[in-house]
């Protein structure tokens, strides 16, 4: 943790947009554009990155929200009574006094919190933005431009939780079984009852199976290692999605 004066805060958050590679999440009651800002906004569009502006429903930022949205594509989320100002990627985090405005960096005395601490950041997102700011019905929100494509993936992603969380296949004989499980016990029961009380205590180095675990297809498996390769990929893209906060997306009707 880093406390940053009023003149370190702008570049602070300049170093988030820029550094961002995932996402990036701007929390910002007011805002206003100013030329190192615009240049760094213009970059970003430029490389097609997710950046999400919260701002507060007013008549003196709505106008400016749009302009954002129209000029650069992000998403802009339009809030009652936000009050807060948090910036974040999926590696720094801010929180700060300062409004994202030209005149706060100029003329007021602001403080900022920052962080480096990637899972600090992670939690901020999950705890406030996800689950606090962006469960509220807002004023309005002008979609970016990847809204199609995660809206598709929000689809697909879904689909794929819920394969995890209720549905599995026996390694041994194949056949399908609930499995019930937590997400902090995923994976923990790869064969039926039947196959498992025919040899309780299998070695899982040993055992010869002969399905994965998650989709039932034909794979030379391990209890040690009970997914192929195709499956491991999609839960690392599923663990991804979440993290990035994506799992609030509406998904594709």
């Amino acid at each position: 943790m880093e406390i940053l004066p009023t003149h370190k805060i702008p570049s602070a958050i300049i170093d988030i947009i820029d550094e961002s590679e995932q996402y990036c999440f701007i929390v910002s009651p007011y805002l206003s554009l100013w030329p190192l800002l615009e240049r760094s906004l213009s970059k970003a569009a430029r490389q097609k990155k997710r950046i999400t502006f919260i701002v507060r429903n007013d008549p003196s930022v709505n106008p400016i929200a749009k302009k954002i949205h129209d000029t650069y594509g992000f998403e802009i989320v339009s809030l009652n009574n936000l009050h807060a100002k948090l910036y974040l990627n999926e590696r720094h985090s801010l929180i700060t006094s300062m409004n994202l405005f030209d005149y706060s960096k100029e003329q007021n005395h602001e403080i900022g919190i920052f962080s480096d601490d990637r899972r600090f950041s992670t939690e901020l997102l999950q705890e406030y933005v996800v689950n606090d700011l962006l469960q509220v019905k807002p004023h309005f929100r002008l979609s970016g431009y990847f809204d199609s494509d995660d809206r598709a993936i929000a689809s697909e992603m879904l689909e794929f939780e819920h394969k995890l969380d209720k549905l599995g296949f026996c390694v041994l004989c194949g056949e399908s079984i609930n499995v019930e499980m937590s997400p902090n016990s995923r994976f923990a029961h790869f064969r039926c009852k039947k196959c498992y009380f025919a040899d309780p205590d299998a070695d899982s180095y040993e055992l010869e199976t002969k399905y994965c675990h998650l989709c039932g297809s034909t794979y030379d498996s391990t209890l040690e290692k009970p997914l192929h390769n195709e499956c491991i990929d999609k839960i690392k893209n599923y663990d991804k999605w979440v993290n990035q906060g994506r799992r609030g997306i509406r998904p594709s009707v």
